[in-house]
């Protein structure tokens, strides 16, 4: 983790209040993990910004990055306490940044972008990104019953192609068969008693190789916009989809995490934009792509980005 963006005014801070705390590398961790978060919120609640960044080679999402960066740490400047945990400098961006301008401030930064490169300016509406593509199980865009059903099907045609090719096989050693061809038909001999079980063979084959296995429940990123409402009235609007696994974030004060099953999914995400106690909800599959640029130049862009492990059991909201 570099530290290139804390500022000799944070240490300077740091040792006036005498604190022990962790000192500067957590400012780090804060400035870094919160910028993470924040950058994902951004690309969930609009799924189609991630695909419009690409067609810039990502230089979209590198400005967005460096401007929120720059935000996080004017904020951590001024207000020592926002500066030391995430689920505070999260809350406190929002307050200052509030969620009704990031489509503004998306289409600003694209603007800049086409403008320095001369080209004219993409009219974009918010709808044109924020649609999400609810897809049932699927296999290479293909729904996962009918990959199984073609399986199944093809199964039993390649089982007869095997077992007609093994029986037509001329398995009898002649005087004048080379050693070579002696072992080949003692081999087809050997085959031919595995003649019986050659289709469970091949379906067994065919079902762990061809077929992954589908996945049990679905990750879901909840946001609360500007705030989550209260444990009761989620409580109350997620106990129809039976959520497993539900925490809400130790880093971003909006957000909850949690699975449902696969029966459960489509019926959720169709109550994306929920109103309750007057915040809205942005309801998403974490199985989205998300690009998250490094929080300075000198640290590599992370492989993977670090989500919080989900327990079994839910935390207090």
């Amino acid at each position: 983790m570099a530290f290139s963006y804390i500022t000799e005014k944070m240490v300077k801070n740091s040792k006036k209040t005498g604190s022990k705390k962790k000192g500067p590398p957590s400012y780090a961790n804060v400035l870094h993990f919160t910028h993470s978060d924040i950058m994902v919120e951004l690309q969930s609640k609009y799924p189609g910004l991630h695909d419009l960044s690409k067609k810039t080679k990502h230089q979209l999402l590198d400005n967005i990055s460096k401007t929120i960066v720059e935000r996080l740490k004017k904020i951590m400047e001024t207000n020592y306490e926002a500066s030391e945990k995430c689920f505070l400098l999260s809350r406190h961006y929002r307050r200052v940044h509030p969620h009704f301008g990031d489509f503004q401030f998306v289409l600003d930064a694209l603007h800049r972008i086409q403008d320095a490169a001369g080209s004219p300016r993409e009219q974009l509406a918010e709808q044109d990104i924020s649609a999400v593509n609810i897809k049932a199980s699927v296999i290479d865009n293909i729904p996962f019953d009918k990959v199984k059903q073609a399986c199944n099907k093809y199964c039993d045609r390649i089982a007869n192609k095997v077992t007609e090719h093994i029986g037509n096989l001329n398995m009898d050693v002649q005087e004048g068969d080379t050693e070579e061809e002696i072992v080949r038909k003692k081999v087809r001999g050997e085959l031919k008693k595995l003649g019986p079980f050659v289709p469970t063979i091949i379906r067994q084959v065919v079902m762990k190789n061809f077929i992954p296995e589908q996945s049990k429940s679905h990750p879901i990123h909840l946001y609360g916009e500007p705030f989550l409402p209260p444990k009761e009235a989620m409580d109350s609007f997620l106990r129809p989809y039976r959520p497993i696994k539900v925490n809400r974030s130790r880093r971003m004060y909006n957000l909850l995490m949690f699975c449902v099953a696969p029966e459960n999914y489509a019926g959720l995400m169709a109550m994306d934009g929920t109103i309750i106690n007057s915040a809205k909800l942005v309801i998403r599959p974490y199985d989205m792509p998300f690009y998250i640029p490094p929080t300075s130049s000198s640290e590599p862009a992370p492989e993977e980005y670090p989500q919080e492990p989900m327990d079994d059991e839910m935390e207090e909201l």
